[in-house]
């Protein structure tokens, strides 16, 4: 049986998605959103940025305000450990995958 730890993907001090976390294949961790509406808002900053129009205004005003509210941070729920430097990506679903920077 697979251990389930649950992460919170947060902006500033808003809880933007909890990922439960069920498998890991190093360097990425696996997990399904939980109770993230707050996540749509965000969704297309987690896509290829290669896929991103050159001049979308709308996606230039959320990924300042990104930057403005210092970047995104994982929290380890048990630990309270945060990380910067997250990569998340996800299939459209509530699927994700993601890896971690240093812990803060």
């Amino acid at each position: 049986m697979v251990e389930v730890v649950r992460w919170q993907l947060e902006l500033g001090t808003e809880i933007i998605a909890r990922i439960d976390a069920d498998e890991y294949d190093f360097p990425f961790t696996y997990g399904q959103l939980v109770d993230s509406p707050e996540f749509e808002r965000f969704r297309r900053y987690f896509t290829d940025d290669n896929d991103w129009l050159e001049e979308d205004q709308e996606l230039e005003a959320l990924c300042g305000e990104v930057l403005d509210r210092g970047g995104f941070v994982l929290r380890e729920v048990p630990s309270g450990v945060v990380y910067q430097g997250v990569c998340l990506n996800h299939n459209g679903r509530q699927v994700v995958w993601f890896r971690h920077g240093d812990p803060v």
